[in-house]
């Protein structure tokens, strides 16, 4: 594992990534998403809004995205 990698370097990638999707997710795009992808897309949400937190950068929106992660996952767990 490359240790000069970090969790702000990925958190970058991820940003640019996700600036290339429409945020917040629709109920019917999260309800494709399996259940690891989507636990791995609610860290990364937390993790980018850390990421530009710690720039300066008030970030109000990332709540949104990660309570409807929730409910999906709520609403999966109930089934």
């Amino acid at each position: 594992m490359n240790k000069s990698y970090n969790k702000f370097e990925r958190a970058y990638e991820i940003m640019t990534e996700l600036t290339k999707a429409p945020l917040p997710l629709e109920p019917t795009e999260l309800a494709m998403i399996n259940d690891r992808e989507l636990g791995f897309l609610k860290s990364n949400i937390r993790l980018m809004a850390e990421y530009l937190g710690l720039l300066g950068c008030q970030v109000w929106h990332d709540d949104e995205v990660v309570w409807q992660i929730h409910e999906e996952e709520q609403r999966r767990a109930q089934k």
